[in-house]
């Protein structure tokens, strides 16, 4: 009969309490690197995405999903950042709950220039933040690339529509939420504008609960670097597998772009 280590090589969801700190540092670093993205649509309700900070080539960008602010220009954005102390892990709450989620200030800032990608649904908004303290960058190496098997879970974190709420005059209020799951195959199962050389698909649990990712658009999906030997002291390397892009409902499955168009189209962009 095989071991537990066996049926689950992912070390960082084993119920110990180092394994547990592992997943904490993780939690700590993906929240350093992503923002909320507030938009007003067209019937003045709020939506909401989610940004990951980048740095390429010495320039620093905010990506996202294009569909997230194809139809809002750049000074109609506002931005939410992680609050400073130690990270607050709540349970995904929805914004009819009792206990709201933590009010954060909307805040508008300068986007240099903002480029797109449709057909990979890619967005980068160039920023100048290094000297806020908003928000850390991640130095996106040219030769990034996705090996499989990962060897370790994808830890996300994003904004979910359902727990964020526009608060006047400028507050807003959400839950920054954590998600770890497991890279999947597409199977037989046939999906819209899938492409295994562009796209990875990532399980979503909550969806078996009915609950809906909106709101994860453009959350990085980030993994540890594999390693051959097990490291004497551990430390995060972390690793970019995409951005979320999509959600495929009837297979309960999030799209993620890979990080190789990531690549092309920050290349493009230089």
């Amino acid at each position: 009969m095989p071991t537990k280590r066996q049926r689950k090589p992912n070390a960082f969801l084993a119920d110990t309490q180092a394994q547990k700190h592992a997943k904490e540092a993780i939690e700590e670093f993906v929240c350093w690197h992503m923002c909320a993205v507030g938009v007003r649509s067209t019937q003045g309700q709020p939506e909401v995405g989610t940004a990951t900070a980048i740095r390429w080539k010495q320039r620093t960008f905010l990506l996202t999903a294009d569909h997230v602010v194809k139809d809002t220009p750049n000074e109609g954005l506002e931005f939410a950042f992680r609050p400073p102390g130690t990270l607050e892990r709540s349970i995904w709450r929805q914004s009819t709950s009792p206990r709201s989620p933590k009010y954060l200030r909307a805040q508008r800032i300068e986007i240099i220039q903002r480029y797109r990608s449709i057909k990979d649904d890619l967005a980068a908004l160039e920023v100048q933040l290094e000297d806020q303290n908003l928000v850390r960058f991640f130095d996106l190496p040219p030769e990034s690339q996705v090996v499989r098997p990962t060897g370790s879970s994808i830890c996300t974190i994003g904004v979910p529509s359902d727990s964020f709420e526009r608060l006047p005059p400028s507050a807003i209020a959400f839950s920054a939420t954590v998600y770890w799951g497991e890279l999947v195959g597409p199977g037989r199962r046939l999906l819209r504008d899938f492409n295994p050389r562009k796209h990875l698909l990532l399980e979503f649990l909550p969806a078996n609960e009915g609950r809906h990712p909106g709101g994860f658009s453009g959350a990085g999906a980030w993994y540890q670097a594999p390693s051959a030997e097990p490291p004497i002291v551990w430390s995060f390397r972390p690793v970019l597998a995409g951005l979320i892009t999509d959600f495929y409902k009837a297979a309960k499955v999030l799209r993620i772009t890979r990080v190789e168009s990531m690549v092309a189209f920050l290349r493009n962009i230089a």
